[in-house]
Order: structure tokens, then C-alpha cells, then sequence
């Protein structure tokens, strides 16, 4: 699990199930309902993050060790496209946030 923000979110890697603390520190899952995906999955030099209902206010991307090596906003679009093209191979998570939702992808570049 990872830990993002200070109001105690966890998120599950890899699947759209997102788990959060309540007030009494107990894991509630959410089932993530906003249809969004990325692809390619491994990629080479960039991968696009594609929603058919949620429209995502800012993506961030972080490389393994947890620095974020891209930010940028959506706008009013429904995909966007990362180009990770001068990082090295390894594992990034893509963060995705809206008023009120986040998501969290892990990605393999090769």
C-alpha cells in the first residue's frame, strides 16, 4: 500500500479499489465506479490514462521511490497522455484526482 495525503488515504496498487481510513482508524473499501484505465501497460516511452466517466482535474506521477516526476492538469478533456520518455525503465504510480475521488495506477516502463 502507499500512503497519500494527510487525512490517512490508502490506496491498493494496481486494482480500482481504493481504501481509506474512517474516523475510528478501521479500512473502508470503495469500489472504484469511474471506468478509467491506462494503456499501454508495460509502455516504452508514455502511456494515456483514458476515462469514459470521470473528468480528472490533475495527474501526478511518481517513480518508485516516491518523487514526483510529473504533474499536469487535465483540463477539460477526458484523456491525457504522459510522456515518460527520458525516465529509466522501472515502477511509477500514476496518481489521478478530481474534487472528490483519487485513483491510483501502477505502471511498468521497459
Amino acid at each position: 500500500f502507499i500512503t497519500f495525503g494527510s487525512s490517512g488515504e490508502l490506496y491498493q496498487i494496481g486494482e480500482s479499489v481504493i481504501l481509506s481510513l474512517d474516523e475510528s482508524d478501521d479500512v473502508v473499501e470503495e469500489t472504484s465506479t469511474s471506468k478509467t484505465y491506462s494503456i499501454p501497460n508495460p509502455f516504452t516511452d508514455g502511456f494515456e490514462i483514458v476515462s469514459a466517466k470521470t473528468k480528472w482535474l490533475i495527474i501526478t506521477v511518481y517513480d518508485q521511490f516516491g518523487h514526483k516526476i510529473y504533474q499536469s492538469e487535465f483540463g477539460d478533456t477526458q484523456s491525457h497522455t504522459v510522456d515518460l520518455n527520458t525516465q529509466i525503465p522501472g515502477i511509477y504510480f500514476a496518481v489521478l484526482e478530481s474534487n472528490n475521488t483519487r485513483e491510483v495506477f501502477k505502471q511498468v516502463k521497459f
